[in-house]
């Protein structure tokens, strides 16, 4: 349980503002960006430990695997871009027609996927081998 002097305000970096927030085991604070730069933070002493620019593309939404080894970011040009948090290396790029990511998640044993694309869209992948695994239509009625 979170208490008010336990919450690490990091909502804005350049005016940039935070698309995922995820509290690890404390003190330890990973935020991600829609600049797609990724921070590491020590919420008990408020230092920053880590910061690293993943890459150079917009990102709309960003998802942390549980062990937060790898971040999922959601771009504005249609991609999923699976990265290394600690180097920011790419790892797989999951590509998909249907506009902008506008959300990303990675399943708690971080072998899947879901992305959801403004066409209303959403997509299940397969991050061991970058395939997309079932997609699932905007639903009208």
């Amino acid at each position: 349980v979170l208490r008010d002097e336990d919450v690490l305000l990091a909502s804005s970096f350049d005016g940039k503002m935070a698309v995922e927030v995820l509290l690890c085991p404390w003190p330890m604070v990973h935020v991600a960006y829609d600049n797609s730069t990724v921070e590491t933070w020590n919420a008990d002493t408020c230092e920053l430990v880590q910061r690293k620019v993943l890459s150079n593309l917009v990102c709309q939404s960003a998802a942390y695997s549980l062990d937060t080894r790898f971040v999922l970011l959601g771009c504005n040009d249609g991609l999923a871009n699976l990265r290394s948090a600690d180097t920011g290396d790419s790892i797989r790029m999951l590509q998909a027609r249907g506009g902008t990511v506008r959300s990303v998640t990675v399943s708690a044993e971080g072998r899947l996927a879901l992305t959801g694309y403004v066409s209303g869209t959403s997509k299940i992948w397969n991050l061991q081998t970058g395939a997309c695994a079932k997609t699932l239509s905007k639903h009208e009625g």
